[in-house]
């Protein structure tokens, strides 16, 4: 009786940790969600990427998250980036690079292959 009622409580605490998970993953923000946003217009500043993003899913994302996703995609060569400036000092404005698919480079076939190697 009482392993029956401590199983019941595992389970029930699974079950609750397993909904909590859930539904944080469901309310984050992934990197293509940026890739979204960015689609919708020309160059934007870093803080109108932030704002559309929190309107559009929902969540607040802080600043050093959002500068070091747009960094990623920068580096993988999804999102452009140049530096510019307001009234309120230089801005950081991005833009998606061709409907962010990077370019594949040429592939050239082989067309001989190297001998095994003789063991």
């Amino acid at each position: 009786m009482i392993l029956q009622i401590f199983l019941y409580l595992v389970g029930a605490i699974l079950f609750v940790a397993g909904v909590v998970s859930f539904l944080s993953y469901k309310n984050r923000v992934h990197k293509y969600d940026y890739l979204t946003v960015l689609s919708y217009t020309e160059w934007i500043a870093g803080r109108q990427v932030k704002k559309l993003l929190d309107e559009k899913y929902g969540s607040s994302i802080n600043y050093k998250t959002l500068y070091d996703t747009l960094r990623q995609l920068e580096k993988e060569g999804l999102v452009a980036k140049r530096l510019t400036k307001d009234s309120d000092g230089p801005v950081a404005e991005f833009l998606r690079k061709s409907g962010g698919i990077r370019e594949v480079p040429k592939v050239t076939m082989v067309t001989q292959l190297p001998a095994p190697a003789v063991i």
